[in-house]
């Protein structure tokens, strides 16, 4: 034999020997991961035997938008008789709302005479929330006097001296709280007149309404100053009353002699906080106070 043989029969044999370890080797593995998968399913065996042991209950499905059928379908076999029955139902039919109970006062008077009567209580009744007022109601007066200002170029007191049995139009208000106060004022009711917009403004003489408000016409006149396109007949946004003469003070009391008693006794006219207001309530002290100035009793300085 020769030295090149010898070599090839050697590596032939180291070949196979090569072969025979890698083989003995994956069977080895494979055994070791047969062993572990058993040694896996035996611990399973024991825990799921293991007595005194509750097992966990399966997780609740949420059922929002599913039916019932889709809800059990999608639990594991065998636990769906493990759920409640309502964990199969749609959330929202689980918690259905009751309806609200009206809210309720029990009646002061009724308690009272059934605590006299047994110490029994009378049976609540429901609230009841008052009607809205329309818009047209006839407004309470909130004061039992005014004050009416007017600009002498448009209504001057001289007219309605020179004419005293006549009733002058008032006409041309156009602030909303001034209009709410006037469609307050019944008929008789006295307001002070005031000229206003002027050199000398200041309080000329008393005054009385003699017509119950009604529409002013001037806001349907397209030649007015005063016309407001948005008004219309059927729903009337302004308002006016007619004034006549009563009486004209001796003197005129002017807005500079107003303030001087602003702290003596006319602190809280609206005159003072609403300037551009046309039409202002008075309080009957206010109106005393003004009064007594025409004739003198006023006076401090």
């Amino acid at each position: 034999m020769t030295m090149s043989t010898r070599i090839t029969a050697s590596a032939k044999k180291q070949e196979v020997t090569s072969v025979t370890a890698a083989t003995t080797s994956t069977a080895a593995a494979s055994a070791s991961l047969a062993s572990v998968t058993v040694s896996t399913q035996v611990v399973d065996t024991k825990l799921d035997a293991a007595p005194g042991k509750k097992a966990r209950a399966p997780r609740r499905l949420k059922a929002s938008s599913e039916t019932g059928a889709s809800a059990a379908a999608a639990v594991a076999p065998g636990t769906a008789a493990a759920l409640p029955e309502d964990a199969l139902r749609p959330e929202a039919a689980k918690k259905a709302r009751a309806p609200r109970r009206p809210k309720v006062v029990a009646d002061t008077a009724a308690s009272a005479g059934g605590g006299e009567a047994g110490g029994s209580q009378a049976a609540p009744v429901k609230r009841v929330r008052k009607a809205a007022q329309p818009k047209d109601a006839a407004v309470k007066p909130p004061a039992p006097y005014f004050l009416m200002k007017n600009e002498p170029d448009e209504l001057n007191f001289a007219q309605l001296e020179g004419e005293p049995g006549k009733g002058w139009h008032w006409d041309g208000v156009r602030n909303y709280q001034a209009r709410n106060f006037m469609r307050s004022m019944p008929m008789g009711q006295q307001a002070l007149f005031y000229h206003s917009s002027c050199k000398v403004p200041g309080i000329m003489g008393i005054c009385e309404v003699v017509s119950a408000p009604y529409p002013d016409h001037t806001q349907f006149d397209p030649t007015s100053k005063y016309y407001d396109a948005t008004s219309t007949r059927e729903a009337p946004k302004w308002w006016m009353v007619d004034v006549r003469f009563v009486r004209k003070f001796a003197r005129q009391i002017t807005l500079e002699e107003l303030r001087k008693h602003r702290e003596a006794g006319l602190s809280g006219m609206m005159l003072w906080s609403h300037i551009r207001l046309s039409i202002q309530p008075v309080t009957q002290q206010e109106w005393d106070y003004i009064v007594a100035l025409d004739r003198g009793g006023a006076r401090h300085w």
